[in-house]
């Protein structure tokens, strides 16, 4: 009987201690989830807030407002509107598929000069 009392006794010690540092970790466990929810809280609030700046920065009275203060935008013109054939035209010929790349590129050259003279002489883009 005395073995006995003495393992119920161990027993009993060992369960209390390790009741004893369960506790404290759960408490600690409980001070972190405190604190992670706390920060969620905050990181909705910002992005709440965030939202609403987005919402005001982004109306469209606003930015037609700024458009027209700082930018110096006109309406497109019909001539300015290509159409496929019109980029296969401007698309400069790669030199690996000509003979002489010199030929390719005084070609590239001569279409991109009459390119800038239609567009200075407002043209196609």
């Amino acid at each position: 009987m005395r073995q006995t009392t003495l393992f119920t006794f161990f027993a009993a010690v060992l369960m209390a201690i390790a009741l004893f540092y369960l506790k404290y970790e759960v408490n600690s466990l409980q001070d972190e989830l405190a604190e992670l929810n706390g920060a969620i809280a905050r990181d909705k609030e910002a992005v709440h807030v965030l939202r609403a700046e987005w919402s005001y920065l982004n109306e469209t009275g606003r930015l037609r407002e700024l458009a027209g203060r700082y930018l110096d935008l006109e309406p497109t013109k019909p001539e300015q509107i290509a159409t496929p054939a019109d980029i296969a035209e401007r698309l400069p010929v790669p030199s690996a598929f000509t003979p002489d790349g010199n030929i390719a590129a005084d070609a590239h050259r001569a279409r991109a000069d009459a390119n800038q003279a239609d567009i200075n002489r407002g043209g196609k883009q």
